[in-house]
């Protein structure tokens, strides 16, 4: 088991290296344009990756056990966040569809929210079923 962490971490961190060159490669020219500042992008992009990281940490801390119980108020969350999308207000129209909600200075798409508590209510579902299933 250590041996395929160690691999998934191996992995992980070239796809991510990768992803660094790449995002300073593609932007430079325009970040130093646009803002006198080649490293402009890839200074944000770090940042987010290590935003990440600390998430993963936090995410990987976490029982995964003790998620069950909040899969249903997850997914219900989640679909009020769907609906909140129609509101002009809290909506933002990003290519002619209303995709975005703008809370605050936050701006994300609920859809993705409501795919990881899909997830997650579906194995709480199907491991309490799992004697009808078989």
């Amino acid at each position: 088991m250590r041996k395929i962490r160690v691999s998934i971490l191996v992995i992980t961190t070239i796809l991510i290296s990768i992803g660094i060159v790449m995002v300073y490669s593609s932007s430079a020219i325009y970040a130093y344009e646009k803002f006198n500042n080649s490293m402009f992008f890839i200074k944000r992009h770090i940042l987010y990756v290590f935003i990440g990281f600390l998430v993963a940490a936090l995410v990987m801390s976490i029982d995964y056990t003790r998620i069950r119980s909040f899969s249903t108020p997850l997914l219900a969350f989640s679909l009020i966040l769907l609906v909140l999308v129609f509101v002009p207000g809290l909506s933002q129209q990003a290519g002619g569809a209303r995709r975005w909600l703008k809370i605050g200075g936050l701006s994300f798409q609920p859809s993705e929210f409501a795919k990881l508590a899909l997830i997650v209510w579906l194995a709480d579902f199907l491991s309490r079923r799992q004697t009808k299933i078989m």
